[in-house]
């Protein structure tokens, strides 16, 4: 293959092409693409959808950065959810990213308003993306991390 990529990352590609197909085929047929959310049951939906998207994309990413055919195997056979301390400082971090962001969706839904930051007083809109950045330095990678396509 081109630049020494493996057969995993063949296979990755076909099953990203593979959703995408699947994606849009629910949406000619009249499936409910809409991410609008009118109610808990459609918000429970569009949870649901989201999740499992997720969940089908997170799973060819692992085949995508396995190097063989066996680690994909090994991958998927050995995937369990042990904590150890490393576990729980990565999920602090996540929430720590994450649980702002949620925030600022939640509000954006409630206000109907996409861009109520920007029209926010701007010494509280000053607070609030510093605080922002205090939070991305002080939760940050704190190690280097090499890029996924430095292999190649």
């Amino acid at each position: 293959l081109w630049h020494g990529a493996a057969w995993t990352f063949v296979v990755w590609g076909a099953w990203h092409g593979l959703l995408q197909v699947i994606y849009r085929l629910f949406g000619e047929k009249g499936q409910d693409t809409d991410r609008t959310v009118r109610g808990w049951t459609s918000a429970l939906s569009l949870i649901g959808r989201t999740a499992l998207m997720v969940i089908l994309v997170a799973a060819g990413w692992a085949v995508f950065r396995a190097t063989s055919f066996d680690q994909v195997v090994y991958i998927f056979t050995h995937f369990g959810f042990g904590m150890s301390s490393n576990s729980a400082i990565f999920i602090l971090r996540l929430i720590c990213f994450a649980l702002p962001l949620v925030i600022v969706q939640i509000v954006q839904l409630r206000t109907k308003n996409p861009v109520f930051m920007a029209r926010m007083n701007p010494s509280v809109r000053g607070l609030v993306y510093g605080l922002m950045f205090v939070a991305i330095m002080i939760f940050s990678q704190g190690g280097i991390t090499h890029f996924i396509y430095q292999g190649f």
